[in-house]
């Protein structure tokens, strides 16, 4: 479990802002919301559904990114220094993609384990539930922006198959 929390964060390092940054930010600013707005916000209830859905969909992508990598492995087999460079930084992304996607599982399993506890959890005063929903709203919003990155991701991997040369 550790070696794909520590690989999924190893790949995000060129997405610090949109999963470190702009969670924070958001999961801060839902707290203060939280705190002076609105003390009836409630976001445990509908969020287990669709986060499952998502990571069975993301779990099926694993198997497609591992057999276009394979794929590409038999294609670009000439053993000319283009077509090792080609494979080998192919291998990276397959690599940073199959971690990205299994964090995203791990995320999504904490997040719905979350939303069950949290809410068990009676908010003795409205600072604690503020920081409740603040830190539900971080891991939240960490698994909505590594979707965005997987599906980045994807896109890349699409473009470069309509572009493939053999």
């Amino acid at each position: 479990m550790f070696e794909i929390i520590k690989s999924a964060l190893a790949s995000l390092k060129d997405s610090v802002i949109l999963f470190y940054v702009i969670p924070v930010v958001l999961a801060i600013v839902v707290g203060l919301y939280t705190l002076y707005v609105d003390q009836s916000l409630n976001l445990f209830g509908d969020i287990v559904g669709p986060i499952g859905i998502f990571s069975a969909l993301m779990f099926s992508v694993i198997f497609i990114v591992v057999e276009h990598f394979l794929k590409r492995k038999v294609d670009f087999n000439s053993g000319n220094d283009e077509d090792k460079r080609y494979l080998e930084n192919y291998q990276v992304f397959t690599r940073n993609t199959v971690a990205r996607i299994s964090f995203s599982i791990f995320l999504a399993g904490l997040i719905i384990i979350l939303a069950f506890i949290l809410p068990q959890i009676k908010a003795s005063n409205i600072w604690w539930f503020s920081i409740r929903n603040s830190f539900f709203s971080f891991f939240l919003l960490q698994y909505i922006a590594l979707i965005i990155i997987v599906v980045k991701d994807m896109y890349a991997m699409l473009i470069d198959d309509t572009e493939q040369k053999k």
